[in-house]
């Protein structure tokens, strides 16, 4: 049974980037480029890749985890000498090496296992990944002999005019056969830029009366390198649209894919629609049914179904089904929401509990406050939660109805059915089914409707209004 290690070359620090990053620590569609790599390995079956570094004190644990072998590579001094450090981790019975490089973000799953099958199938000591065409410049040439079999590979900055005619490009993917590939690995020369390069390793193999097979990638792309932000920015455009794309085939309406940005982390329900201009990134998980944007941008956050998000932003947050929230609201980290709420117009929310069926029409602030069923909140609410030291609490209770421009100065508690009149000060707890208004507020009974009186009935306002139109 053939036992495969995967080995990614990440230790280049990728000067022409311009960066104090690492060129493959840099993100595309929401994750760093060699998480898109090792996730790919995952899928094709390879889940703890040997990742070789650079020296510290870059940590490349810090952003990608503990769930790989990481090697040192004390000094750039080439691809070659980067997999030979990665044989300290190697385990002895390992048959095949599937070794890749880390700013390779595009490769697909299915391409990483034909490889390796296709090794596994010939029998040949290297199979190396080609194209047919080149993706960029910089990448080397597959050299051939009259019967098409393959005698080696150029580096572009080496190679003579003759040799950057030749179409077919390295993809700098390659699986070995362990057998002979240490032996062969340490004896490489450095090459005439100083360096030890893994291309060299396809001469010596075949001098030493080994086999090199290849396969041709399917998509010329896959074997993008990203080098610089320009080759940044085009990974990231081709990413977007397979992610696009994927979801569409799931059910999914985009109208405007070209203005719609979705993370790879993302998960979308069936019979979403999603405007133009929404975001969607991070952890993002959306239901079924719902309609995002337009100018929508929703960050880690779990939407459930049925739900209307409307030129809005939320982020770290938990939206329940069938509530809607916008437009020009702005829900913070730390809240939930939960179902058949609204959030109307110029709202912002901060680590806040909203309850079932509670209504926040337009222009309030609730921060720090938990909200319970049906609450009412008039147009300017504010709870003014901070007093310069201290985030304090407030809690408003079921069936609550907070009277437009009402400030609210916590720690506070107002009870159940309790009231406030427009243009409040609330400064104290307000009891269960007490009005409060004023500045301070002052306590009052909720004054209760007549029940002899028809619902129906028009107030002296209507029949103003009537009578002033029949006069008219």
């Amino acid at each position: 049974m053939p036992q495969i290690q995967g080995v990614i070359l990440a230790a280049g620090l990728g000067k022409r980037m311009r960066s104090d990053i690492p060129k493959v620590l840099h993100k595309i569609c929401g994750q760093p480029i060699l998480t898109h790599l090792t996730q790919t390995l995952k899928l094709a079956g390879i889940s703890t890749p040997i990742i070789v570094c650079p020296p510290p004190p870059i940590d490349f644990s810090e952003t990608l985890g503990s769930n790989f072998f990481y090697v040192i590579q004390a000094s750039p001094d080439g691809t070659g000498s980067a997999l030979l450090v990665s044989k300290e981790k190697v385990a002895p019975s390992t048959t095949h090496i599937l070794c890749a490089s880390g700013d390779s973000p595009l490769l697909k799953a299915d391409t990483i296992t034909r490889l390796v099958n296709k090794n596994i199938g010939s029998k040949a000591d290297i199979t190396i990944l080609t194209s047919p065409t080149s993706p960029q410049e910089g990448l080397g040439r597959v050299i051939r002999d009259k019967s098409q079999k393959i005698t080696g590979i150029v580096e572009e900055r080496m190679a003579n005019e003759q040799q950057i005619a030749i179409n077919e490009v390295n993809g700098g993917v390659y699986c070995f056969r362990t057998e002979h590939l240490w032996r062969r690995l340490a004896s490489l020369k450095t090459s005439q830029n100083g360096e030890v390069l893994l291309t060299d390793l396809i001469t010596s193999t075949i001098s030493d009366g080994g086999k090199v097979d290849n396969l041709e990638v399917e998509h010329s792309w896959e074997i993008l390198g990203v080098n610089t932000r320009v080759q940044l920015a085009t990974a990231e455009t081709i990413l977007r649209k397979s992610i696009r794309c994927y979801w569409m085939n799931q059910g999914v309406t985009i109208l405007d894919p070209t203005s719609t940005f979705i993370d790879s982390s993302v998960n979308i329900g069936m019979d979403t629609t999603i405007h133009p201009n929404t975001h969607l990134n991070g952890t993002t998980q959306i239901g079924k049914q719902c309609e995002l944007g337009p100018n929508s941008i929703i960050i880690d956050t779990t939407v459930g179904d049925a739900c209307l998000i409307f030129g809005s932003i939320i982020s770290g947050s938990e939206i329940g089904r069938q509530s809607n929230i916008g437009p020009f609201s702005n829900i913070r980290p730390n809240s939930k929401i939960s179902s058949d709420v609204h959030i109307g117009t110029s709202v912002e929310i901060k680590e806040s509990y909203i309850g079932t069926g509670t209504k926040i029409g337009h222009f309030s602030y609730i921060g720090n406050s938990e909200l319970g069923k049906n609450v009412n909140i008039g147009a300017g609410t504010v709870t003014c939660n901070f007093d310069g030291l201290t985030k304090n609490p407030t809690f408003i209770e079921d069936n609550v109805f907070i009277g437009s421009g009402t400030m609210i100065i916590p720690p506070i508690t107002i009870g159940k059915n309790a009231s406030t009149g427009a243009g409040s000060v609330v400064t104290h707890d307000i009891p269960a089914g007490k009005l409060a208004f004023g500045n301070p507020a002052n306590l009052r009974e909720i004054k209760k409707s007549n029940p002899h009186s028809s619902p129906n009935t028009p107030s002296k306002l209507q029949n103003r209004s009537k009578s002033k139109k029949h006069t008219d």
